[in-house]
């Protein structure tokens, strides 16, 4: 996570976000100052594969940014979220 203003910070994501990585996903979620920060950016570039435990955690992050009036925002989004999310009805949980 790089932070480019103090009100807005960007979450980089791997390439492959499953339950053997999702730590680490989750320590970058939960650097997330909700006291410090207004808006995140999503930078979801690199990732090649997500499976159900990593669209959950998103899925959590978002609604835990969106209780704290933080606003989160896609960038880079690939076929393979969108596709993921759409196999098992997630995208209106996504906000895509």
């Amino acid at each position: 996570m790089s932070e480019e203003n103090k009100s807005e910070t960007t979450i980089t994501l791997d390439e492959k976000i499953n339950m053997d990585n999702i730590d680490k996903l989750f320590l970058q979620f939960s650097d997330v100052d909700s006291k410090v920060v207004k808006q995140v950016i999503i930078d979801a570039e690199d990732v090649e594969d997500i499976d159900f435990v990593g669209l959950q955690t998103i899925v959590s992050f978002l609604k835990t940014m969106e209780n704290a009036n933080i606003s989160v925002e896609w960038d880079n989004l690939p076929i393979a979220i969108y596709q993921a999310a759409t196999d098992i009805g997630f995208c209106e949980h996504l906000n895509l």
